[in-house]
Parts: C-alpha cells; sequence; structure tokens
C-alpha cells in the first residue's frame, strides 16, 4: 500500500501545471488605495444628508443638490454632464412644525405635514374630533360640524412589542432569500378604476376641508417607536386644491389622543406650520 501512494504522489507531481493568470498588480493596489485611501462614499454621503439635506422633488434644496452634483461630477472627470428637466408642478417647502396638547394637560408632540401642505399662517388652537371622511356619505353627515376643529382621521394605531432582536447577524439562507425579487402583478382596470375614484374624492375631501375651515388634519404615523412616516398630497399638481394643513403624528401620542377622546375627555391641540408653495417654473 505504502509503494502505491509513492506511484500516486509521483504521478501528481509530474502533471503538467495549468498556465497562471496575469495579475496587474499595480492596478489592483491603485483600486484598494482608492477604496482605503481615497474614496468619496463617506463625504457624498455627508454632504447629501448633513449640509444638503431633504430634497423634496423641485424643492428649494434639489437645484442645490443638483448644482453640487453636477459640479462634483465634472471634477472627478465625467464627459457631457448636464441638467435634464421634466414637467412635475409645483415646489413645497416648510420651516417649522410646532404641535402640542394643550387640553387636558400641556404636551408637546412629534408630528410633521405632509408634504404640499399648506401652513396654518400663525399659531391655531382648536378641539381635536376624531371623525370617519371616506365617502360622499360621510361628507354629508359632517357638513357644518367640523370648523375650528382639528380632525384626527384614523383608528388608534396597532402598536405591537418587537418579537426581533434590534440585530441579528444574517445567515446563509437569510441571504438566500434576500436575492429573491418577487416582481409585483402589472396593475389591472380595477386598480385604475379604484386609482380614479380616490384621486377624485380626494380633490373633493380638500375642497370640504376648507370650505368647512378645518384647523388641520391629523393621521396616524405607520411606524411605531417614536418614527413619523410622511408622505405628501397630491396638490403638487397645480390643479389640485391646497386643502388644510396636513399632519402625520407619532403613532404613542395619536394613539393617547384616541384613547381620551374614547373616555369623554375634551382635547385642544395648538398646530403652527410654517409651510409654503414654490411657484414658478415647473419642471425639476
Amino acid at each position: 500500500m505504502g509503494r502505491l501512494w509513492l506511484w500516486l504522489l509521483m504521478g501528481l507531481g509530474a502533471m503538467p501545471g495549468s498556465p497562471q493568470e496575469f495579475v496587474d498588480w499595480q492596478a489592483v493596489s491603485g483600486i484598494r488605495l482608492e477604496a482605503t485611501k481615497n474614496s468619496q462614499v463617506m463625504e457624498t454621503a455627508r454632504m447629501l444628508t448633513d449640509v444638503l439635506g431633504p430634497r423634496l422633488t423641485n424643492s428649494p434644496n434639489m437645484p442645490r443638490a443638483e448644482a453640487w452634483a453636477k459640479e462634483t461630477m465634472a471634477r472627478w472627470g465625467l464627459a457631457n454632464v448636464r441638467l435634464e428637466g421634466f414637467e412635475f408642478g409645483r415646489g413645497w417647502t416648510f420651516a417649522r412644525c410646532a404641535v402640542e396638547m394643550v387640553k387636558p394637560t400641556h404636551a408637546v408632540l412629534s408630528a410633521y405635514p405632509k408634504g404640499w401642505s399648506p401652513g396654518t399662517e400663525g399659531r391655531r388652537v382648536g378641539e381635536a374630533v376624531r371623525v370617519t371622511l371616506a365617502t360622499e356619505q360621510d361628507l354629508e353627515q359632517q357638513k357644518g360640524k367640523l370648523g375650528g376643529k382639528i380632525l384626527l382621521l384614523h383608528p388608534p394605531a396597532e402598536i405591537k412589542p418587537p418579537e426581533e432582536p434590534l440585530f441579528k447577524r444574517l445567515s446563509e439562507e437569510d441571504l438566500e432569500q434576500i436575492k429573491q425579487f418577487s416582481l409585483r402583478p402589472p396593475r389591472d382596470d380595477q386598480w385604475r378604476q379604484q386609482a380614479r375614484r380616490e384621486w377624485t374624492f380626494g380633490r373633493r375631501l380638500a375642497q370640504f376641508l376648507a370650505a368647512e375651515g378645518v384647523v388641520a388634519t391629523v393621521e396616524v404615523s405607520s411606524r411605531d417607536g417614536g418614527a413619523v412616516r410622511v408622505t405628501g398630497t397630491p396638490a403638487w399638481r397645480t390643479d389640485f386644491p391646497a386643502g388644510v394643513p396636513a399632519l402625520v403624528m407619532a403613532a404613542e401620542a395619536y394613539n393617547r389622543f384616541a384613547r381620551l377622546l374614547e373616555q369623554g375627555e375634551r382635547v385642544e391641540l395648538a398646530v403652527e406650520v410654517e409651510a409654503q408653495f414654490v411657484e414658478g417654473d415647473p419642471r425639476a
């Protein structure tokens, strides 16, 4: 048996070696140097997040970011760097949002205006009421009752205790799952009809709220744990009515109001939003 192993080893040693692929170590070293010493990743992230900040479409911050990106790419050596506009609609920006509960006790609250929401033109105080405004029948039932009120439009959020750790190392199975991507089925006629109904009713609702003299509306954040997830209104379109100030509030605070109202307490909120539409060039 020992002699057999010896012959096998001698045979393997005599096999011709496979040709080695040429490696340009100078190029490899250059790439590693760029990654470890000259990387622009953190500087780019710093400019976009810390310095420039949020860049809502057609807001004043957007052209600032565009100018910086154009200048930076040209400095890096890219050719034909240019801006290409597309028709969008109104710009929008807000400078301040303060929301407080003033009755039955005082509390400072975490809330933000939805994009393309009008401002309050000063501090406004109003009684908070919980209403459902989802159909034309709902609007008819509430007609003449909502002037000077702040409307809570959603039921309380369901807040579940966390079941997963804040950090977990991904296994091979987890990574394999992440690699799988399911394509959403194409939107059908039923979806389009529903979208048209929502768009038409959204226009009617915005007009109704303004005509009734509603101070503001408040929706609950779709995230909990203090996070406020804010979307926008359709008022980025120049032909859509602005409506009234629309706020999104942290789920925990929103649920507190819902409980107070269910218990028969009178709740009053103070709202002040400095926001404005940016008219002019509709291109982004």
